[in-house]
């Protein structure tokens, strides 16, 4: 589905020349996209239901929010219906709890725990905290180079006791 969207931007007299993504760019990330769209949102679904059977007081008041929303909403299309899918997503945004029980699963344990990325150009990626050099002069930032690659580490960054605490790996 996002490639048939990229595609229809890209073909889009709206979208200028220079806002466009190449052929040769769209069909190396083909790959990408249907990784992206397809494990990712499996294997997060089964962590959700993991989790939420691991804690059933969190269960509890996930149902309950649910429950309450389909009381004060029975004139939401049914999910069979063709249209009306709008209106569907506005009303569940309206599920503070759901969208918090989503956000930390997703934290906690991400379909993607870590990607790479090559530096387009000579860079310095800032740090929050200084590094001591070989040479004992004090840096904030890691320098990069054009072409070199860089590790995105997500799973660690949502777990790191530093930014989230003590109980950084626990399902809250």
């Amino acid at each position: 589905m996002l490639t048939t969207f990229v595609v229809k931007s890209n073909l889009s007299e709206n979208t200028p020349a220079d806002q466009r993504i190449s052929d040769k760019d769209l069909l190396s990330n083909v790959n990408t996209f249907f990784f992206a769209g397809s494990d990712t949102t499996s294997l997060a679904l089964t962590w959700i239901i993991y989790l939420l059977s691991m804690y059933p007081s969190l269960q509890d008041r996930l149902r309950a929010e649910i429950r309450a929303f389909n009381a004060t909403h029975p004139k939401l299309p049914a999910f069979s219906e063709k249209g009306g899918w709008d209106e569907v997503w506005s009303a569940l945004d309206e599920l503070p709890y759901l969208n918090n029980v989503i956000r930390e699963a997703l934290r906690l344990i991400p379909p993607v725990h870590s990607s790479i990325r090559v530096a387009m150009h000579d860079d310095e990626i800032p740090t929050s905290e200084a590094i001591r050099m070989r040479d004992g002069s004090v840096r904030y930032g890691v320098k990069i180079r054009k072409g070199q690659f860089v590790h995105i580490p997500v799973e660690s960054m949502n777990t790191d006791k530093g930014v989230w605490g003590e109980d950084a790996w626990a399902f809250k």
